[in-house]
């Protein structure tokens, strides 16, 4: 015998949240209500699979980071994949490689400007 669960319904009037709960908890649809989920911030970040020492891993970064990535690999001749490799072995063992990786891009301009 197969069992489905349920939820039940809950009325958020009976809870006495003085409105505490948001609109779209409540399940309310209305202007308001859409208007402040579309002004929920979004994140501007960028997930991406990379292979770092033949090891897939997810990176999130900005757009305009993996465009400078994108830009160092080609100038130096890599992948993307091999300047993460590099990144990784470099890299202190506390540091996230997604930080790392942006400090790497921010080097490589400053040196590449004769100011680092």
């Amino acid at each position: 015998m197969q069992r489905t669960l349920v939820s039940p319904k809950v009325d958020s009037s009976s809870l006495n949240l003085n409105g505490a709960l948001p609109d779209y908890v409540e399940g309310r649809n209305d202007n308001k209500t859409n208007t402040r989920l579309a002004n929920l911030p979004r994140s501007t970040l960028v997930n991406r699979n990379i292979m770092v020492s033949g090891r897939r891993t997810s990176v999130r970064l900005e757009p305009e980071m993996w465009t400078a990535l994108l830009d160092i690999a080609r100038r130096e001749g890599q992948t993307i994949h091999a300047l993460a490799t590099r990144v990784a072995e470099t890299k202190k063992p506390e540091t996230s490689l997604t930080a790392a990786i942006r400090v790497f891009c921010l080097a490589y301009y400053r040196t590449a400007l004769g100011g680092g």
